[in-house]
Protein backbone atom coordinates (compact mmCIF):
# COMPACT_ATOMS: atom_id res chain seq x y z
CA UNK A 1 0.00 0.00 0.00
CA UNK A 2 2.82 2.37 0.93
CA UNK A 3 4.62 1.50 -2.26
CA UNK A 4 1.47 2.15 -4.24
CA UNK A 5 0.98 5.48 -2.49
CA UNK A 6 4.52 6.50 -3.34
CA UNK A 7 3.84 5.44 -6.89
CA UNK A 8 0.72 7.61 -7.04
CA UNK A 9 2.57 10.48 -5.40
CA UNK A 10 5.43 10.10 -7.85
CA UNK A 11 2.97 10.12 -10.73
CA UNK A 12 1.27 13.23 -9.39
CA UNK A 13 4.62 14.94 -8.87
CA UNK A 14 5.63 13.94 -12.37
CA UNK A 15 2.37 15.30 -13.76
CA UNK A 16 2.81 18.54 -11.85
CA UNK A 17 6.37 18.85 -13.07
CA UNK A 18 5.25 18.32 -16.64
CA UNK A 19 2.50 20.88 -16.12
CA UNK A 20 4.93 23.37 -14.58
CA UNK A 21 7.41 22.77 -17.39
CA UNK A 22 4.67 23.40 -19.94
CA UNK A 23 3.66 26.57 -18.10
CA UNK A 24 7.30 27.69 -18.07
CA UNK A 25 7.59 27.05 -21.80
CA UNK A 26 4.42 29.05 -22.45
CA UNK A 27 5.69 31.81 -20.14
CA UNK A 28 9.01 31.98 -21.96
CA UNK A 29 7.26 31.94 -25.32
CA UNK A 30 4.89 34.70 -24.23
CA UNK A 31 7.80 36.70 -22.83
CA UNK A 32 9.75 36.26 -26.07
CA UNK A 33 6.76 37.47 -28.06
CA UNK A 34 6.27 40.42 -25.69
CA UNK A 35 9.94 41.40 -25.85
CA UNK A 36 9.91 41.10 -29.64
CA UNK A 37 6.81 43.30 -29.87
CA UNK A 38 8.35 45.83 -27.49
CA UNK A 39 11.54 45.89 -29.53
CA UNK A 40 9.50 46.32 -32.71
CA UNK A 41 7.59 49.20 -31.15
CA UNK A 42 10.79 50.86 -29.97
CA UNK A 43 12.36 50.39 -33.39
CA UNK A 44 9.30 51.88 -35.08
CA UNK A 45 9.34 54.85 -32.71
CA UNK A 46 12.95 55.57 -33.63
CA UNK A 47 12.77 54.91 -37.38
CA UNK A 48 11.79 57.18 -40.25
CA UNK A 49 8.98 55.32 -42.00
CA UNK A 50 9.82 56.47 -45.54
CA UNK A 51 13.59 55.98 -45.68
CA UNK A 52 14.10 53.39 -42.94
CA UNK A 53 16.77 55.59 -41.36
CA UNK A 54 16.92 56.50 -37.67
CA UNK A 55 14.73 59.52 -36.95
CA UNK A 56 15.25 62.67 -34.89
CA UNK A 57 14.47 60.90 -31.60
CA UNK A 58 17.09 58.25 -32.33
CA UNK A 59 19.59 60.92 -33.35
CA UNK A 60 19.18 62.85 -30.12
CA UNK A 61 19.72 59.67 -28.09
CA UNK A 62 22.92 58.94 -30.02
CA UNK A 63 24.13 62.52 -29.54
CA UNK A 64 23.65 62.26 -25.79
CA UNK A 65 25.54 58.95 -25.73
CA UNK A 66 28.38 60.44 -27.78
CA UNK A 67 28.60 63.42 -25.44
CA UNK A 68 28.98 61.08 -22.49
CA UNK A 69 31.79 59.21 -24.28
CA UNK A 70 34.00 62.31 -24.39
CA UNK A 71 35.56 61.23 -27.70
CA UNK A 72 36.32 63.53 -30.63
CA UNK A 73 33.50 63.56 -33.16
CA UNK A 74 31.39 65.81 -35.40
CA UNK A 75 27.79 66.38 -36.39
CA UNK A 76 26.94 67.18 -39.99
CA UNK A 77 23.53 68.42 -41.14
CA UNK A 78 22.56 68.28 -44.79
CA UNK A 79 19.81 69.99 -46.72
CA UNK A 80 18.73 69.16 -50.29
CA UNK A 81 19.31 72.11 -52.61
CA UNK A 82 16.17 73.46 -54.33
CA UNK A 83 14.03 70.62 -53.01
CA UNK A 84 10.88 72.75 -53.06
CA UNK A 85 11.24 73.13 -56.82
CA UNK A 86 11.23 69.34 -57.20
CA UNK A 87 8.07 69.07 -55.12
CA UNK A 88 6.34 71.93 -56.88
CA UNK A 89 7.17 70.92 -60.44
CA UNK A 90 7.25 67.11 -60.30
CA UNK A 91 5.00 66.42 -57.33
CA UNK A 92 5.55 65.04 -53.85
CA UNK A 93 5.85 61.49 -55.17
CA UNK A 94 8.96 62.50 -57.09
CA UNK A 95 10.22 64.28 -53.98
CA UNK A 96 9.81 61.06 -52.01
CA UNK A 97 11.80 59.12 -54.61
CA UNK A 98 14.59 61.69 -54.46
CA UNK A 99 14.76 61.56 -50.66
CA UNK A 100 14.84 57.76 -50.60
CA UNK A 101 17.70 57.74 -53.11
CA UNK A 102 19.60 60.38 -51.16
CA UNK A 103 19.12 58.44 -47.92
CA UNK A 104 20.62 55.35 -49.53
CA UNK A 105 23.54 57.27 -51.05
CA UNK A 106 24.32 59.03 -47.77
CA UNK A 107 24.44 55.70 -45.97
CA UNK A 108 26.51 53.94 -48.62
CA UNK A 109 29.05 56.74 -49.09
CA UNK A 110 29.48 57.71 -45.43
CA UNK A 111 30.59 54.25 -44.33
CA UNK A 112 29.79 51.84 -41.52
CA UNK A 113 31.14 54.06 -38.73
CA UNK A 114 28.77 56.96 -39.49
CA UNK A 115 25.19 57.17 -38.29
CA UNK A 116 22.83 58.71 -40.85
CA UNK A 117 19.42 59.97 -39.68
CA UNK A 118 16.53 61.77 -41.32
CA UNK A 119 15.34 64.78 -39.33
CA UNK A 120 12.26 65.38 -41.46
CA UNK A 121 11.49 67.09 -44.76
CA UNK A 122 14.69 67.23 -46.80
CA UNK A 123 17.10 67.39 -43.86
CA UNK A 124 19.46 64.61 -42.82
CA UNK A 125 22.08 64.32 -40.09
CA UNK A 126 25.33 62.39 -39.94
CA UNK A 127 27.17 61.60 -36.73
CA UNK A 128 30.83 61.20 -37.70
CA UNK A 129 33.43 59.74 -35.28
CA UNK A 130 36.16 62.18 -36.35
CA UNK A 131 37.12 65.82 -35.76
CA UNK A 132 35.82 68.47 -38.21
CA UNK A 133 38.89 68.48 -40.49
CA UNK A 134 38.68 64.84 -41.66
CA UNK A 135 34.89 65.11 -41.54
CA UNK A 136 35.04 67.83 -44.20
CA UNK A 137 36.87 65.46 -46.56
CA UNK A 138 34.33 62.72 -45.92
CA UNK A 139 31.45 65.10 -46.54
CA UNK A 140 32.98 66.16 -49.86
CA UNK A 141 32.95 62.49 -50.86
CA UNK A 142 29.36 62.14 -49.65
CA UNK A 143 28.23 65.22 -51.58
CA UNK A 144 29.78 63.88 -54.80
CA UNK A 145 27.97 60.56 -54.31
CA UNK A 146 24.64 62.32 -53.84
CA UNK A 147 25.15 64.49 -56.93
CA UNK A 148 25.36 61.54 -59.32
CA UNK A 149 22.28 61.88 -61.60
CA UNK A 150 19.27 59.91 -60.43
CA UNK A 151 15.89 59.10 -61.96
CA UNK A 152 12.56 60.17 -60.46
CA UNK A 153 9.25 59.68 -62.25
CA UNK A 154 11.12 58.82 -65.42
CA UNK A 155 13.17 62.02 -65.41
CA UNK A 156 16.91 62.30 -64.83
CA UNK A 157 17.75 64.71 -62.02
CA UNK A 158 21.01 65.94 -60.58
CA UNK A 159 20.40 66.90 -56.98
CA UNK A 160 22.94 68.49 -54.66
CA UNK A 161 23.15 68.97 -50.91
CA UNK A 162 24.57 71.67 -48.67
CA UNK A 163 26.34 70.55 -45.51
CA UNK A 164 26.99 72.20 -42.17
CA UNK A 165 29.52 70.67 -39.78
CA UNK A 166 30.02 71.23 -36.07
CA UNK A 167 32.69 69.52 -34.02
CA UNK A 168 31.93 68.44 -30.49
CA UNK A 169 33.82 70.21 -27.73
CA UNK A 170 33.53 69.45 -24.01
CA UNK A 171 30.69 71.33 -22.37
CA UNK A 172 28.40 71.37 -25.41
CA UNK A 173 24.97 69.81 -25.16
CA UNK A 174 23.08 68.18 -28.00
CA UNK A 175 20.81 71.17 -28.64
CA UNK A 176 23.71 73.62 -28.96
CA UNK A 177 25.62 71.25 -31.21
CA UNK A 178 22.56 70.94 -33.46
CA UNK A 179 22.24 74.74 -33.52
CA UNK A 180 25.86 75.16 -34.58
CA UNK A 181 25.59 72.56 -37.34
CA UNK A 182 22.34 74.13 -38.52
CA UNK A 183 23.91 77.59 -38.61
CA UNK A 184 26.83 76.24 -40.65
CA UNK A 185 24.40 74.53 -43.02
CA UNK A 186 22.52 77.77 -43.52
CA UNK A 187 25.79 79.42 -44.53
CA UNK A 188 26.56 76.53 -46.88
CA UNK A 189 23.25 77.06 -48.66
CA UNK A 190 24.48 80.46 -49.81
CA UNK A 191 26.88 78.50 -52.03
CA UNK A 192 25.00 75.26 -52.85
CA UNK A 193 27.00 72.06 -53.05
CA UNK A 194 29.52 73.18 -50.43
CA UNK A 195 30.11 72.37 -46.80
CA UNK A 196 30.78 74.86 -44.03
CA UNK A 197 32.31 74.12 -40.64
CA UNK A 198 30.93 76.09 -37.70
CA UNK A 199 33.28 78.61 -36.12
CA UNK A 200 32.68 81.32 -33.50
CA UNK A 201 32.35 83.93 -36.27
CA UNK A 202 29.79 81.89 -38.24
CA UNK A 203 26.79 84.16 -38.77
CA UNK A 204 23.41 82.76 -37.73
CA UNK A 205 20.43 83.29 -40.06
CA UNK A 206 18.34 86.42 -39.67
CA UNK A 207 14.68 86.21 -38.62
CA UNK A 208 13.70 86.95 -42.23
CA UNK A 209 15.83 84.08 -43.56
CA UNK A 210 14.53 81.72 -40.89
CA UNK A 211 10.98 82.60 -41.92
CA UNK A 212 11.73 81.91 -45.56
CA UNK A 213 13.37 78.63 -44.69
CA UNK A 214 10.50 77.54 -42.48
CA UNK A 215 8.06 78.34 -45.29
CA UNK A 216 10.13 76.25 -47.66
CA UNK A 217 10.32 73.37 -45.22
CA UNK A 218 6.60 73.52 -44.59
CA UNK A 219 5.95 73.29 -48.30
CA UNK A 220 8.08 70.17 -48.44
CA UNK A 221 6.68 68.32 -45.45
CA UNK A 222 4.32 66.29 -47.62
CA UNK A 223 7.39 64.43 -48.79
CA UNK A 224 8.07 63.09 -45.32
Amino acid sequence: MITKSWGVAAAMISTCCVGLAAMEVRHRRDRTIWVARLEDAQLAANTDAMTGLPNRAALMAVLEARICSGASWSLALTDVDHFKIINDTLGHGAGDEVLITIARRLTDSAGDQVMVARLGGDEFALVVPTAPEPTVKLMEHVARAVEVPQTARGLELQVGISIGIAGYTPGLNAVELMRRADTAMYCAKKQPGHSVTWAPHTTPPSHHDVGRRQSRDFAGTAAQ
